[in-house]
């Protein structure tokens, strides 16, 4: 083949273009894509020349910017459901998520929420966030309440659900916004009446439950949910409780300074009195 370059033949790559259809397997390989690539990138600049677009570049054109594959879609599918074969995810949260005013019917919520984030983007409290993975597959990207947000992160935020009172006059801006009726507010909803959650104090993280003389949750409750017992340890009354995270917002039992050094530290994974969801 040499030696017909150079007696002015016809070149190899010449008889690749030229070749019958039998060729055509081995040039679309793999062996050949850095070719085919500046082979379209020559056309681009000058389509003028080469006399029209092939079939490879028309496929390109038609393909929406920040689509996904066929191949990325087939993979991501798969790797999913391998991880909830596997168990490292669940396809429905294993404990219920405390949702935005007007949402606390679970099923309700993830049939018509439509994950578009508004009602994350008004909030003017700092307290709505997305669904993660871990919390089931099935609600990924819907409005769940967060009151685990430290002070450095929320600004001049206030960190827990007053209902919008004191923004918005008590007419919450989630339900507002939200476009497909996912949240939607009972009649006369109110900061009083509104039943979020519930808080829980776990009295092995708990400061004051250690003794160690802790007031703020009581100081926090807007609604004199929390009282004292006779050792001066929190109790909460959940027929004042709204879930607003108010306390939970304020509990410093996971600050260093706070809890001192001790083996139940070692196991603390949130603040000693958290919002659970009500059980419905």
């Amino acid at each position: 083949m040499a030696a017909k370059d150079d007696a002015g033949g016809v070149s190899a790559p010449e008889a690749a273009v030229a070749g019958d259809l039998h060729a055509a397997p081995r040039e679309a390989g793999i062996g050949d894509a850095s070719a085919a690539g500046v082979a379209g990138a020559s056309a681009s600049a000058s389509p003028s020349e080469g006399g029209g677009v092939s079939a490879g570049q028309a496929g390109e054109s038609k393909r929406p910017a920040g689509g996904v594959s066929r191949r990325g879609f087939v993979l991501g599918s798969a790797g999913g459901a391998a991880m909830l074969a596997l168990g490292l995810v669940k396809f429905a949260p294993q404990t219920a998520l405390v949702r935005p005013p007007g949402g606390q019917d679970a099923d309700r919520l993830l049939g018509m929420c439509i994950r578009c984030g508004k009602c994350m983007e008004v909030c003017p409290n700092g307290v709505i966030a997305p669904a993660h993975i871990e919390d089931g597959v099935v609600g990924v990207r819907t409005p769940r309440l967060s009151f685990s947000r430290s002070k450095a992160q929320l600004g001049d935020l206030v960190g827990w659900c007053d209902h919008c009172d004191s923004a918005a006059g008590g007419n919450p801006r989630c339900a507002q916004v939200c476009p497909s009726g996912a949240l939607d507010l009972p009649a006369g909803s109110t900061f009083d009446t509104m039943r979020l959650g519930c808080a829980t104090i776990n009295h092995d993280w708990c400061l004051a439950w250690r003794l160690k003389g802790c007031t703020i949750c009581l100081n926090a409750c807007p609604l004199g949910a929390i009282s004292f017992d006779g050792n001066k340890r929190p109790v909460v009354d959940e027929r004042l409780c709204n879930g607003c995270g108010a306390c939970e917002q304020a509990c410093v039992s996971l600050e260093s300074t706070s809890i001192g050094q001790d083996e139940n530290n070692k196991h603390m994974t949130a603040r000693a009195i958290t919002v659970q969801a009500l059980e419905r």
